[in-house]
Formats: structure tokens, C-alpha cells, sequence
């Protein structure tokens, strides 16, 4: 058994978060996966002084050599990073949970529509943040110079 702790300060608030991870023996049905892990997210906002805990449960294929808790809890937290950029740029500047389209294939095709433009923008600038930021104050002059710039 591993265990490995870390501590953050930001946006108000100290999050102490904690990783337990056990190796799992071969199981049937069950033989890739090496590890189980229990992440203790605890949050204490320091303006209320109100405390918050969260409990996640998790598997992994990576064996103990390979990742230890500190190591499991690092790439936890990567991901996540990862992922709440990516939903941050499509909710706030495509709007993308603000949609009402809900039926047959028409979400996949938007949402492929949006990762598209995301991508092109991307292309076009030299820089993600340049990019959210022309295409949050003039969408349709970001747009207007994506067309351009791949029309030539």
C-alpha cells in the first residue's frame, strides 16, 4: 500500500487531497487491472470557513513499480486539467451546454462542428488564449478570418 498527500491554495480555498493506492492480485475477468486507489478530496473555503469532502474510487492497469500514489495522484490531476480547459473554452465561448439541440445525430455533428473550429482557430493563431479571446469579443470576425485564412 502507497499513500501520498498534497495541498493547494487558490481561488479562496485550501484542498488537501490524499491517495491510497493498493496493488489488486490477477482476478478473473479483472486480470489487467494492478491497482486500486481512493482519492479524499477535502475542501475549506477561507472566506466561510465551510469544509467539503469528496471520496473517488478508481482502477489502474499501471502496476505499483510503475506508479506509485504520488505518481497516480499527479497524473489523476493532470487529467482533469486537461479536461476542464477543453469544457471551459466550449461552454463559455461556444456555449455548448446552453445548446437545445438534443435529438437523433444533430449533437454529435455541432459538437464535432465546434471541436473543428476550435482546432482551425488554433491553426490560425500562434496562441490558445489569443484565440479565445478574438473568438469571445467578435466571434464572427474570428470566424470571418478563419474563413479567409483557409479559402487561399
Amino acid at each position: 500500500m502507497s499513500l501520498h498527500e498534497t495541498r493547494g491554495y487558490g481561488h479562496g480555498r485550501i484542498e488537501t487531497r490524499r491517495l491510497v493506492a493498493c496493488p489488486m492480485p490477477p482476478m478473473h475477468g479483472w486480470k489487467s487491472v494492478r491497482q486500486c486507489f481512493k482519492i479524499i478530496r477535502t475542501r475549506t473555503c477561507k472566506k466561510r470557513g465551510t469544509t467539503s469532502t469528496q471520496t473517488v474510487y478508481g482502477i489502474t492497469s499501471l502496476p505499483p513499480e510503475r506508479a506509485d500514489a504520488k505518481r497516480l495522484l499527479h497524473l489523476n490531476r493532470r487529467h482533469w486539467s486537461i479536461e476542464n480547459r477543453l469544457q471551459w473554452v466550449k461552454d463559455t465561448l461556444l456555449r455548448e451546454d446552453a445548446s437545445t439541440i438534443r435529438t437523433r445525430n444533430a449533437p454529435v455533428a455541432l459538437c464535432a462542428l465546434r471541436n473543428y473550429t476550435l482546432t482551425m482557430l488554433h491553426r490560425v493563431n500562434s496562441s490558445p488564449s489569443i484565440a479565445r479571446e478574438r473568438c469571445s469579443i467578435k466571434p464572427t470576425v474570428a470566424l470571418n478570418q478563419l474563413l479567409a485564412k483557409f479559402a487561399k
